[in-house]
């Protein structure tokens, strides 16, 4: 079956490129004293309990669990909350590239805090 050299590094190739797609994340690090989430525009997800970055946390979302919560839809635009059910003041409206996972921050809703985005990373801080 894969008796030829070609085949196996074709399916080589593939396993490798799957597995980097797969390993891209979405890295939050939070530098404040409140759990964050975020909450999807388009369908009203809430990141929830189990997906959120807790105070003085960090949390890495992979690829496929981030277009999964924006139900594919690209770029995936997001309101970050302050807390670990999306409630509260939000703290910014986001956008995402679901392909890329590179963030944007569309508007600061809370100027207590700022956002240093990176690629894939978010840095959540206070303001100074």
């Amino acid at each position: 079956m894969l008796n030829h050299p070609w085949k196996l590094a074709l399916l080589s190739l593939a396993y490798c490129t799957a597995m980097q797609a797969s390993a891209l994340t979405l890295d939050v690090y939070n530098h404040t004293n409140e759990d964050s989430t975020v909450r999807v525009v388009k369908m009203g997800l809430c990141s929830g309990h189990h997906n959120m970055t807790p105070a003085h946390g960090e949390s890495h979302t992979g690829k496929a669990k981030v277009k999964l919560l924006c139900t594919f839809i690209n770029p995936c635009e997001a309101i970050m909350y302050p807390s670990a059910n999306c409630t509260g003041k939000p703290v910014a409206h986001l956008s995402l590239n679901t392909n890329t996972l590179v963030a944007s921050v569309e508007k600061i809703d809370d100027p207590k805090y700022s956002l240093a985005i990176n690629n894939n990373r978010i840095d959540i801080k206070y303001s100074s």
